[in-house]
């Protein structure tokens, strides 16, 4: 076959040697030589690109686009993927509208679809998971049928399988869930004693969420750096000495009532609910403190501020 070259070693014909035409490694074919003197082969054959021997890209064909050994490499009929890094997506076969970047990520995603993979194996064991966005090392690492979740920051929702729906952004945030959804975790850390089927909790704040010997816990709110879960169906605020205001906060131009009040059966309006004829009310318990042994309880103590001389000075609270 023709030959073009440059150069005097005469088993590469030089820097650069084209053979002939077809869809073999010995036509068709292109060698380019390293700088250490050894030489690469690249061919086609259909429609992906060959580098001695194994597929390294993937022409845009359905627009399709991969930059990798074995990128995409098992790519028959899936349209609209990207694939960037060392074995990303080599398992896609149909799928479609993937975009997958980072050595490893998404190496075993099949038919999975809509899929926004960032990072070193990012969705390393999903399969048929789909509308998932995962970005930072291992990230979702586990997840493989598992859908919609959105992980942000290294090793988040490391542990999740089949969890759909959770949203995760922090370093190691909800790390031990695993077929848990509807969980919502921000902040360094958060929801670290959470795991396995937990379901619709909230956590925010670093370390937030923290317990001992992690649990399944469902529908609990903890806001507050290193809060502590201790049961399901909680709200924690603050994770140390704090003053807690309702409003607008302690100073504002504008004065609001509040009223805290537990969630009233009586109609109030078109709703979601149809209110139940002769409902009760539920024990409503305001407690100090608790205390162990021979010692006092914490005081429950209401204070108001009484009227002062004129002026704009805060008058003080008197229990």
């Amino acid at each position: 076959g023709a030959a073009v070259g440059v150069g005097t070693d005469s088993s590469l014909a030089g820097l650069l040697t084209v053979q002939g035409a077809g869809t073999s490694n010995s036509t068709s074919s292109v060698y380019f030589r390293n700088q250490d003197n050894s030489a690469n082969l690249y061919y086609t054959d259909a429609g992906k690109i060959y580098r001695n021997g194994q597929v390294y890209s993937v022409n845009p064909v359905n627009n399709n686009t991969s930059w990798g050994l074995y990128a995409l490499s098992s790519l028959t009929s899936g349209a609209n993927n990207t694939a960037m890094g060392y074995s990303a997506g080599k398992l896609i076969t149909t799928a479609t509208f993937n975009s997958i970047y980072g050595s490893l990520s998404g190496i075993a995603i099949t038919t999975g679809a809509s899929n926004d993979l960032f990072g070193y194996a990012s969705g390393l064991s999903m399969t048929t998971g789909y509308e998932n966005a995962l970005y930072g090392y291992d990230a979702g690492l586990l997840i493989t049928t598992g859908y919609r979740n959105v992980g942000v920051g290294a090793l988040t929702l490391q542990s999740l399988t089949t969890g759909n729906k959770n949203t995760a952004i922090g370093y190691n945030t909800g790390n031990l869930i695993t077929t848990g959804y509807d969980n919502v975790f921000a902040g360094y850390n958060a929801g670290s004693g959470l795991t396995g089927a937990s379901v619709g909790n909230v956590v925010i704040g670093s370390s937030g969420g923290f317990r001992t010997s992690a649990a399944t816990t469902t529908y609990s709110t903890y806001i507050g750096y290193d809060t502590y879960s201790h049961a399901s169906s909680e709200a924690v605020f603050g994770g140390a000495a704090y003053t807690f205001y309702l409003g607008k906060g302690k100073y504002s131009d504008t004065i609001n009532a509040v009223t805290l009040q537990p969630n009233s059966p009586a109609a109030t309006g078109s709703g979601y609910f149809t209110p139940v004829a002769n409902t009760a009310g539920q024990l409503f318990t305001i407690c100090g403190m608790g205390s162990t042994g021979n010692a006092n309880g914490g005081i429950l103590a209401f204070a108001t501020a009484p009227a002062g001389s004129s002026g704009s000075t805060a008058n003080n609270y008197i229990v």
